[in-house]
């Protein structure tokens, strides 16, 4: 896996991280571990073979990133052989098949797959939202409460009205700002500020008879938006969709997350979304009542949430489906809710499919799937790695007596995900659906681990240290990351000592 980000000395940092099964454990488990991290454009300069002249561009293009991964996993020592995936961002660069990073180490490694990011995936199908206009102004009205109460001033104001006012303990008395990376905080960001609006109108009428001008203009022209009855339905239909992902969104930024289990909570997800989609008129009923007990407690009326926004009889700008006499519940449910969910399931689908293509035979191996499968299920995958395994016949037989070992189990015990059946499956008894299945558990989910590194490295390389070494940077990273393996300091004062003869003896 692998990830690219700027530090504040304006070097391209690229993150390399490694996925494995730890077989000392038990039970097994996935670790996913940086190994090196360097200056990319340094990297690829250093290694250019091209006359210098001095107009020289350096390219970031697929050929010459992936010609750096190659010659530091060979550095590493890595064999190529084993290399059965590989995970990055959506960028144009790492995913194009044909002139990408994955195809060029697919050249070298034919058996490394690329698995787009499942939280950027994520990410992108949930920013979908923001087609429909009446979700992208909410969005915009939240990014602005959140910038208006940055100022300790007007936020400390609000956290007194929040005391004053709250009848019972709230979980979160904090707004919570968008996120770039740390992408769960885009749902909880919703949700929070769902939670809080009635105090922000609370507060915000109070600052209407402030003495600073700035405060009172934005006061007053954020308390107009936030009691738009087109806002109040963004909100709640909003902070439905945000709930129902933000559980896939934590289990996806989890260190060593699994694949199949991935796969398994982003199916439940889409299903829940294409519930609603079926039950639409009675999903929403319930949720357009929300949305107008919100607007009673913010002081906007039932009669003001049932009349429908201004609209044109043809609308280029603004969404204006249904008939011309409709209710107000039936247009926010044709123009907002309806397309919310097609936009963001749509999208979904159309982005994890083929995550389930790929690892559509290996599944089902899995002892939760190999009651209803075949020999003929399986021998895809045992064709595409069969340099891993034995004959095909040696193969077939070990995965019928797998298969008749489970249907004479219960149900209560069997394992839904790749490491769990792995921990299951006997190495020396069943070789083969062992490596199949250890292969299924490697293939990488996110580039969340690069990702957490970034953190270090911001925290690390500092406007003060902004000239340190690339090599000593890698270092100080890497000692964070692999803190089990660090010498205690007698061993270091050891090998300090041991450099040359010293008139004073070394001791603690």
């Amino acid at each position: 896996m692998a990830d690219e980000t700027q530090d504040c000395a304006k070097r391209e940092q690229l993150v390399i991280a490694i996925r494995y099964v730890d077989t000392k454990n038990v039970p097994k488990i996935i670790k996913e571990e940086p190994v090196a991290i360097l200056d990319l454009i340094a990297d690829i300069k250093s290694s250019d073979q091209s006359d210098e002249t001095e107009h020289n561009e350096i390219k970031l293009c697929g050929k010459a990133i992936g010609e750096t991964l190659l010659r530091h996993i060979s550095e590493l020592g890595l064999d190529l052989q084993y290399l059965v995936g590989q995970g990055y961002d959506g960028a144009a660069s790492m995913s194009s098949e044909r002139v990408g990073v994955c195809s060029f180490i697919k050249s070298a490694a034919p058996l490394a797959d690329y698995f787009h990011c499942c939280m950027h995936a994520l990410n992108l199908s949930c920013s979908r939202a923001a087609k429909i206009p009446a979700i992208r102004h909410c969005m915009d009205d939240i990014k602005d409460i959140n910038n208006f109460f940055k100022h300790a001033k007007r936020n400390s104001y609000l956290q007194a009205v929040i005391a004053r006012e709250s009848i019972e303990e709230l979980q979160r008395r904090q707004l919570v700002t968008l996120c770039e990376t740390r992408f769960v905080e885009r749902h909880e960001s919703v949700l929070v500020a769902r939670q809080l609006l009635p105090y922000i109108v609370v507060c915000l009428e109070e600052m209407l008879a402030w003495d600073s001008l700035d405060t009172r203009k934005d006061a007053r022209r954020l308390l107009k938006s936030l009691q738009d009855p087109q806002f109040l339905v963004a909100l709640v239909l909003a902070e439905k969709v945000s709930s129902v992902l933000r559980p896939v969104s934590r289990s996806l930024q989890q260190i060593g997350s699994d694949l199949v289990k991935a796969m398994s909570t982003i199916s439940a997800t889409q299903s829940k979304l294409y519930t609603w989609r079926k039950g639409e008129e009675n999903e929403f009923a319930s949720m357009f009542e929300e949305a107008m007990l919100l607007g009673e407690n913010i002081g906007v009326t039932r009669e003001e949430m049932h009349a429908i926004p201004r609209a044109v009889s043809q609308s280029r700008f603004r969404s204006n489906a249904g008939e011309a006499n409709q209710k107000a519940i039936d247009y926010y449910r044709i123009n907002v809710f309806l397309p919310l969910l097609d936009e963001v399931a749509g999208d979904m689908k159309a982005r994890f499919g083929p995550h389930q293509q790929k690892i559509a035979t290996l599944t089902r191996i899995l002892p939760c799937f190999v009651k209803e499968s075949t020999w003929q299920d399986i021998l895809p995958a045992a064709l595409k790695y069969g340099v891993f395994l034995d004959p095909l016949s040696i193969v077939e037989g070990e995965y019928e007596i797998w298969k008749q070992q489970w249907l004479s189990r219960g149900t209560s015990t069997v394992a839904n995900t790749a490491i769990g059946a792995l921990g299951d499956c006997q190495g020396d008894v069943f070789p083969n659906l062992h490596t199949l299945l250890n292969i299924l558990t490697v293939l990488p989910v996110t580039t969340a681990e690069p990702e957490r590194l970034f953190s270090k490295l911001n925290s690390t390389l500092t406007a003060i240290r902004s000239t340190m070494s690339e090599e000593r940077l890698e270092s100080l990273l890497l000692l964070q990351v692999h803190r089990d393996r660090t010498p205690t300091s007698d061993k270091l004062i050891d090998s300090f000592a041991a450099l040359k003869s010293r008139r004073i003896p070394l001791k603690l």
